[in-house]
């Protein structure tokens, strides 16, 4: 009895891995490898039965599975994170000044390249900031949605953000009295 139900059990996954189109490989099985425009096919024909589903996204270079309403995508046996903190980078906050343009996603590109005189790092790190975020990913604008979490309403107004990422701000002349060490604006952006 326990050899039918192990060879059940195998064929059953036999069936499994061939059921979703994988190639089977001698130490394992490969998952479906499609583009971003296949994959997402697999989600709009039944979001719900596609739950769980993992397939390998050649557009992206990831691992990723359907959780019911979005792909996932796992990088190194770890979710990508979902969001991040935008790189440190200074905010003229000495003149008044009004529809004040900042490109947030150029600053973050320029950053997580940087390997100028202001650069440190252990000695066992890399050379360049080329594995942090998203496992080696540097994001493109349209990847990411853009968020000011937080600011000093005291100084800052009429803040908003573009789907470019583009952040646009006011000083006032009144404003500027406020200006202090505690002047802050927090940003994050979030991976779509």
């Amino acid at each position: 009895m326990k050899k039918i139900i192990i060879t059940f059990l195998a064929s059953a996954m036999l069936l499994c891995v061939t059921g979703v189109n994988a190639q089977t490989v001698v130490k394992g099985a490969r998952v479906p490898q499609l583009t971003t425009a296949e994959r997402n096919t697999i989600s709009s024909i039944d979001a719900v039965n596609a739950q769980g589903q993992v397939v390998y996204n050649t557009d992206t270079d990831c691992k990723e599975y359907w959780d019911g309403t979005k792909w996932i995508c796992v990088k190194d046996g770890s979710l990508t994170p979902r969001w991040f903190y935008m790189p440190s980078i200074p905010i003229d906050v000495s003149a008044a000044v009004a529809d004040k343009t900042v490109n947030l996603h150029s600053e973050y590109v320029a950053q997580m390249g940087n390997t100028a005189a202001a650069f440190a790092k252990n000695p066992g790190a890399p050379a360049t900031i080329d594995n942090i975020i998203g496992a080696g990913k540097v994001y493109a604008a349209g990847e990411l949605d853009y968020y000011v979490i937080g600011y000093d309403t005291s100084v800052f107004s009429s803040v908003s953000v573009t789907d470019a990422g583009i952040l646009s701000y006011t000083i006032t002349s009144a404003a500027l009295a406020n200006v202090s060490d505690a002047t802050y604006m927090n940003i994050i952006f979030v991976v779509k």
